[in-house]
């Protein structure tokens, strides 16, 4: 096993006491996260005389990151909408601690058995079913949308902001976000992101 899988068994069996021959298989790398650096891997242990498999995967914080989220707010948000009508994996353990992984991390079920290559979901047989996917991903981030962020208790670890405000609190982020980025030289993409926010800046949302 590589260090960093030892390491990760060891958090594992602090966090199941019982669990005996914690080990941790197959872990490899996921590309293409900005925020958090990916993992997938198996955990093999045993409780009592029954052995156990399970596919999860390992979210912990790069040095630097281009996206800046709040890694309990992502986890508590898992949460919140785990067993609801929003298909999230169910999250399992949060940990702010450096000194297990040296950088904060979480770990939560792998969903397998789907695709989620865009490159892949863009042919067929994927293609053949596009309308569907497309109203089904606005269904659900309409389902997110409408949640009650109190009701979910993500309000201990995050701001709320009433509805009327919202849309000005984002324009706002998003606008100083652009700015700093800006002195990096990523310009076509980013001027289209301005030129949208121009727009959304000259619409009233709450008419």
């Amino acid at each position: 096993m590589s260090d960093l899988a030892v390491r990760l068994a060891a958090y594992i069996k602090k966090r199941l006491p019982d669990a005996k021959d914690v080990r941790v298989e197959g872990l490899e790398r996921i590309f293409g996260g900005a925020s958090r650096e990916t993992y997938r891997f198996v955990l093999h242990l045993r409780e009592g005389d029954t052995e156990t498999q399970r596919r999860l995967i390992l979210r912990r914080d790069p040095p630097g990151s281009l996206i800046e989220t709040e890694r309990a707010i992502e986890f508590e948000t898992y949460r919140a909408f785990y067993g609801s009508v929003v298909p999230v994996p169910e999250p399992l353990w949060l940990e702010e601690d450096d000194r297990w992984l040296d950088h904060p991390f979480f770990v939560m079920e792998e969903i397998v058995g789907f695709e989620s290559n865009p490159q892949l979901i863009a042919q067929p047989p994927f293609s053949e079913h596009a309308a569907a996917f497309a109203e089904r991903t606005w269904t659900i981030l309409g389902e997110i949308a409408r949640a009650d962020v109190k009701a979910l208790g993500i309000d201990a670890v995050m701001e709320t902001v009433s509805p009327a405000a919202c849309a000005e609190r984002e324009l706002a982020f998003w606008e100083a976000k652009i700015d700093r980025d800006e002195a990096w030289d990523i310009d076509t993409e980013l001027d289209f992101k301005l030129a949208e926010l121009m727009y959304l800046d000259r619409q009233d949302p709450n008419e």
